[in-house]
């Protein structure tokens, strides 16, 4: 990576959204050679996406969290117990 990579990945990761103009007008150079450079970074594995933050409050959820469970021995009768077990838990409103 060279430095004019450098700062197209640090102006995408400042805002991935920016459009491909705008990073080429911040970094001082033409949309095509930014558009060239952003494809040559995401085939190279450099970028790998993007990700959306959101206030999860403001959507009914305070709180999100992934879970796994391991279930030892992982016999069917365990694994249903399990199950059953989960599913007569008490949820809480807007919550799945």
């Amino acid at each position: 990576m060279d430095e004019l990579d450098q700062a197209i990945v640090a102006e995408l990761q400042a805002d991935a959204r920016r459009t491909n103009r705008d990073v080429a007008a911040a970094v001082g150079i033409s949309p095509t050679t930014a558009l060239d450079r952003t494809r040559s970074l995401r085939q190279r594995g450099v970028i790998r996406g993007a990700t959306l933050d959101v206030d999860l409050a403001k959507i009914g959820r305070a709180v999100q969290a992934l879970i796994a469970v391991r279930i030892r021995p992982p016999s069917r009768r365990n694994i249903e117990g399990f199950r059953d077990w989960a599913l007569s838990r008490p949820t809480r409103s807007g919550c799945s």
